[in-house]
């Protein structure tokens, strides 16, 4: 069975041994191609600092100077991958951080974007999340997004987290 998990880590250095260990349980029943993850907390330089046992970083975006947030994916070792920068280069820091890669996984070919909604600005995040459904709509690839959305969907109004009154 193919599989991409998903974790929001809050600070991948704190995290990383608990996120090894849930890769390792996954990898026991399932074929897993990416580990998506949100809020790892990190700049450019410090998250190459911090790997998953048998996965290679494919993709990040951080913020700079250390400022929380930020998107990153995972790959297994061993499997062809390609960056989407042009993806990545949809990111807004502080509305909607992404990483995304094209990987060959399991004789399919996938799109993995991992994606994490950071404010509460939720109408400007729906309008820029548009905009990546809309560039990977016709692509010919499975397509798998994880992410931190920050929508409470056991709200009553179904109203973002953070009381966002623009979005109802």
């Amino acid at each position: 069975m193919l599989s991409v998990v998903h974790q929001n880590v809050q600070s991948i250095g704190n995290s990383i041994n608990q996120l090894n260990m849930v890769v390792s349980e996954t990898l026991k029943n399932d074929d897993l191609c990416a580990v998506c993850i949100t809020e790892h907390w990190k700049t450019k330089e410090q998250i190459s600092n911090f790997g998953i046992d048998g996965f290679i970083l494919a993709s990040a975006f951080c913020r700079d100077y250390n400022e929380h947030g930020g998107a990153a994916i995972y790959v297994k070792e061993g499997l062809k991958f390609s960056e989407r920068v042009d993806l990545l280069n949809l990111s807004v820091k502080n509305v909607m951080e992404i990483a995304a890669v094209d990987v060959r996984c399991s004789d399919r070919d996938l799109l993995v974007v991992s994606v994490y909604a950071a404010s509460g600005e939720s109408a400007r995040f729906l309008g820029e999340f548009e905009k990546i459904l809309e560039m990977v709509s016709s692509s010919d690839r499975m397509i798998v997004i994880g992410g931190d959305f920050n929508i409470d969907l056991l709200s009553p109004t179904n109203r973002w987290s953070v009381e966002d009154k623009s979005v109802l």
